[in-house]
C-alpha cells in the first residue's frame, strides 16, 4: 500500500489484520463521544469478539457503517 506519510506506512507495515465473513458481524455502532469512532463486533469461535476503530473523519466512519449495512 503506497503511502505518502511514514507514520502511516509504519503502522500498516506493523499491524496485525484479522479477515472475517460478513456472515459474522453480529452488530455494529458508532460512537457515543466521538463520531468518527465506530465499533464491530463479530463472532469467533463460539464467542463474540469486538474491534473498535476510529475513521478519519465522521464523514468516513458513517459511509463505512453505511457499506457494511448495505452488503449484509
Amino acid at each position: 500500500m503506497p503511502t505518502a506519510n511514514k507514520a502511516a506506512k509504519a503502522v500498516f507495515d506493523n499491524g496485525k489484520t484479522s479477515s472475517y465473513h460478513m456472515n459474522s458481524v453480529v452488530s455494529w455502532q458508532t460512537g457515543k463521544s466521538s463520531s468518527s469512532a465506530f465499533r464491530i463486533v463479530v463472532h469467533r469461535d463460539g464467542r463474540n469478539k469486538r474491534y473498535e476503530f476510529e475513521a478519519e473523519s465522521a464523514k468516513f466512519a458513517s459511509a463505512f457503517i453505511r457499506l457494511l449495512i448495505y452488503y449484509l
